[in-house]
């Protein structure tokens, strides 16, 4: 998509004889600008098509600085070139972290964090969008099994640590909540009768625990293991989920071979825990019956279970996820601004329920809705602007002035163009298209009617929802912009034949085939995502100093 931009402008300049400072190049990152006009590591892409000296390329806010930039007098000057970026990237995030500091003064809010993070996903938030999967025949139960399967469910750990159920979650908080250190899903090497090497996972391992002495009275550290078993093994109908990749004899088997292989390892002791345990029916209180039920059993395998204080846990959660909240306000800031929704109007979809469905996420919303009007009072208290603001000023100075405002195009050659001039803007990954964008654009497109507009985006690769991209803007392109037309890049010069093949029939009735613009061919092998697990390990990283890859299909590395 890129370099049939590129390539449009080298024509316009080459062939057309169109002058530098009628074109300008829109991209939405700075990686993106420097890879298109060069750096001191490299040419960029512009050089690489002949265009000598071409520097405008630039982000849709270093645009938006240069624009408004005459309005800040002695105010603090917003971007003028790429590197003033960083400045305001710096100013939203130190704005959003005392923000959030300053909540975090109160107890109510400390404490509401840690509810919201010790509460897990609901069923419906974690499986909706799966059913639909299955509803469309998109997967079969199989398959479906398997995505659930890998469903992640965040821990109090912190927020890389997940597991892949409910059970399993209460289980990891509860040890938590009792200091209790332990490792999730730490793989074990072992020999088979075949005498190959297979690789085994328990769900935890809780590290150098004294246990009971044994008949001569030493005692002696071992690791212990919790295993959490799905099936009840007195059952006598021997139920089991439908969509499993298993029979319930099969699982049954299972469990026995894990329970030998233990009784094996003189130094290791492994406790049990089943659906049995839980009480799923009870929807208020299995919660705190399971986590009597893991007390008892840890305590009569001496392992001493002592509740940390409320307020040192509380202190550890907001410890932990301190880096996560502060992702999540700054993604809620941004995207309310980029939809030019005031905190009050936030605040009234929160009280209506415009915004949710259930208790968890309307707290979130809350704490985030706090946030964000706590962060314009800071913006306006000291004079600061972040990319939205910079945004909405700059197409408020095109209004005032209506076409007439020169702009720098280029600060290295002294180029500058006016926005009532310029011929062509290109626009790439235009599937990351806002409000705030758009407005910007159509504005001056109002009062430079002439200009061309040239865009190259991929539905398929819009990623940025959650900071304001909406897909509407790519699917009504022609009605937002009077004159537009469609054409496809059905061509793809990066993958072979196979590959091509292969995407085309997963994304079968959803757009036009991909043609493959390579005469070359390859093979294919299949790989399974929960036939894959990556795992840091000590002894690799000494040897190696990074992470190796374990395939446990057939256990090559």
């Amino acid at each position: 998509k890129t370099t049939t931009l590129v390539r449009k402008t080298h024509f316009l300049l080459n062939e057309c004889w169109f002058k530098k400072e009628d074109i300008i190049f829109l991209a939405f990152n700075r990686s993106a600008v420097e890879d298109l006009n060069g750096n001191k590591e490299k040419e960029g892409k512009f050089k690489e098509k002949s265009i000598d000296r071409f520097e405008n390329a630039m982000t849709f806010h270093s645009l938006a600085g240069r624009i408004g930039s005459l309005d800040y007098e002695d105010k603090e000057i917003p971007i003028q070139d790429e590197k003033d970026q960083q400045d305001v990237d710096l100013t939203l995030n130190n704005v959003v972290r005392h923000v959030i500091q300053d909540l975090f003064q109160r107890e109510d809010i400390k404490k509401l964090v840690y509810e919201i993070f010790r509460t897990e996903k609901s069923g419906e938030e974690s499986s909706v969008e799966y059913e639909e999967f299955i509803n469309n025949k998109w997967f079969s139960s199989k398959e479906y099994y398997e995505i659930v399967r890998w469903l992640n469910y965040q821990t109090l750990l912190g927020e890389n640590i997940t597991v892949k159920s409910k059970a399993e979650k209460w289980i990891a908080d509860f040890l938590f909540e009792h200091d209790i250190k332990y490792s999730y899903e730490w793989t074990e090497q072992y020999w088979n009768k075949k005498k190959n090497i297979r690789w085994y996972s328990p769900d935890f391992r809780l590290d150098d625990f004294l246990v009971k002495p044994d008949f001569l009275g030493k005692i002696f550290p071992k690791k212990v293991w919790i295993e959490f078993w799905w099936i009840n093994e007195f059952d006598l109908d021997k139920k089991i989920n439908p969509d499993w990749n298993t029979t319930w004899e099969k699982y049954r088997e299972e469990m026995e071979w894990k329970r030998q292989y233990w009784k094996e390892k003189y130094d290791n002791r492994l406790i049990e825990f089943s659906i049995n345990d839980i009480d799923y029916s009870n929807h208020l209180g299995a919660r705190e019956l399971f986590e009597q039920k893991i007390k008892e059993t840890l305590e009569k395998n001496w392992i001493i279970c002592k509740k940390l204080p409320e307020e040192e846990l509380i202190k550890r959660v907001v410890e932990n996820f301190k880096t996560k909240i502060e992702k999540m306000v700054e993604q809620f800031i941004n995207k309310c601004k980029q939809r030019k929704w005031s905190p009050e109007e936030v605040s009234k979809k929160i009280l209506t329920n415009e915004l949710f469905h259930e208790w968890r996420v309307g707290m979130l919303y809350s704490f985030a809705q706090q946030c964000y009007s706590l962060y314009q009072e800071k913006l306006k208290k000291t004079w600061k602007k972040d990319f939205n603001d910079i945004l909405i000023d700059a197409t408020k100075k095109i209004h005032k002035e209506k076409w007439d405002i020169e702009i720098s195009v280029s600060k290295k050659f002294w180029l500058k163009t006016n926005l009532g001039t310029i011929k062509y803007l290109m626009i790439d990954e235009y599937q990351d298209f806002s409000q705030l964008y758009y407005e910007l654009i159509s504005t001056i497109i109002e009062y430079n009617p002439n200009i061309r507009i040239v865009c190259v985006g991929d539905d398929w690769q819009l990623i940025n929802s959650f900071s304001g991209s909406e897909e509407r803007f790519y699917k009504e392109f022609e009605k937002l912009f009077i004159g537009g037309k469609r054409l496809g890049l059905l061509k793809t010069w990066r993958c072979p034949h196979e590959i091509v093949n292969i995407s085309n029939n997963l994304m079968y009735g959803l757009g036009e085939w991909t043609i493959c613009g390579k005469n070359h061919h390859g093979s294919i092998q299949w790989k399974y995502i929960w036939d894959i697990f990556i795992e840091c390990r000590k002894e690799e990283i000494e040897e190696y100093g990074k992470d190796s890859i374990y395939f446990t299909d057939n256990d090559r590395k």
